[in-house]
């Protein structure tokens, strides 16, 4: 029972922490093959850098710039590995199609192998504990480089906030 009810309290308590702001996509991954952890770890790493440069440019890192990233993976009872990924995109509206194309990445996220499916969450709450279960489960939580609840960044002081104030110049061609 103690067992129990220190991993409710864990994951409980990474919910909270994670849920500290709302996110805007909700990204699995599956591989078809038996894999290791770190394969898919790779493919889900491509998939961030790729969008991160495709909305910040190459030298986002430098600038302190990118999207904000949590990933939980696990091998599944098959011995497939399945990952669930949260992104908050702070600088980018993603029910605009001229900031994030749905289409697009969800094409891109499928041709790096497997299944992908990409989703606006429907309930903050539930996706956060969807991806938190991972850490009771014997599987890994990584939290993405630019990921601080403490320091949110707001829109004002984003790309898109000082686009609104006199550019034209669409952040996504």
């Amino acid at each position: 029972m103690e067992s129990y009810e220190l991993n409710r309290s864990s994951r409980e308590a990474w919910a909270m922490w994670l849920g500290s702001e709302k996110w805007d996509v909700f990204l699995t991954l599956t591989d078809p093959g038996l894999s290791h952890p770190e394969h898919m770890y790779k493919r889900f790493r491509h998939f961030e850098n790729s969008v991160n440069r495709h909305l910040y440019g190459n030298n986002f890192k430098r600038r302190g710039e990118g999207i904000e990233t949590v990933c939980g993976l696990e091998r599944q009872n098959r011995g497939s590995v399945h990952a669930h990924a949260l992104l908050r995109l702070p600088d980018h509206d993603v029910r605009d199609p001229v900031q994030f194309s749905w289409r697009y990445w969800q094409n891109f996220a499928t041709e790096l192998g497997g299944w992908a499916r990409l989703d606006i969450p429907k309930s903050n709450a539930d996706v956060v504990v969807y991806v938190t279960k991972y850490v009771v489960k014997d599987g890994d939580l990584i939290i993405g480089d630019n990921f601080n609840p403490f320091h949110p960044r707001h829109m004002a002081q984003t790309l898109l906030g000082q686009a609104t104030h006199g550019s034209t110049t669409p952040l996504i061609t």
